[in-house]
C-alpha cells in the first residue's frame, strides 16, 4: 500500500496564493478545502499533494462544486445567525 504525499497548511496555502487562516477557516466550514480533504496527523492538517496539483491545473473543481461550497458556507452562516438572535 502506497501511501499519499502530504503537505502543510502552510505549503498548501502558499500554492494557492491564500492565508493560512482562510485554509483553516474553509476546512471548519465544509470538511475541506476547495474540494481537498485533510489527513489528521497529531492534531495538524496534512494535505494530499497530488490533490493540491489538480486544484492548481483546475481539474480539483467545477462550477457546481464551487455553488455547492458557497451553499454550505451561506447556510452554516445563517444558522449561526439564528443561533446568535435567538440565544
Amino acid at each position: 500500500m502506497q501511501l499519499p504525499e502530504l503537505t502543510t497548511t502552510e505549503a498548501f496555502a502558499q500554492s494557492a496564493k491564500c492565508s493560512t487562516k482562510t485554509i483553516r477557516k474553509n476546512y471548519c466550514l465544509t470538511g475541506h478545502c476547495y474540494g481537498i480533504k485533510p489527513v489528521k496527523v497529531g492534531g495538524r492538517l496534512l494535505w494530499p499533494i497530488s490533490e493540491i496539483v489538480k486544484l492548481l491545473n483546475g481539474e480539483s473543481l467545477g462550477v457546481e462544486s464551487r455553488n455547492y461550497i458557497s451553499e454550505e458556507v451561506s447556510e452554516y452562516q445563517a444558522s449561526r445567525y439564528m443561533e446568535v438572535s435567538h440565544g
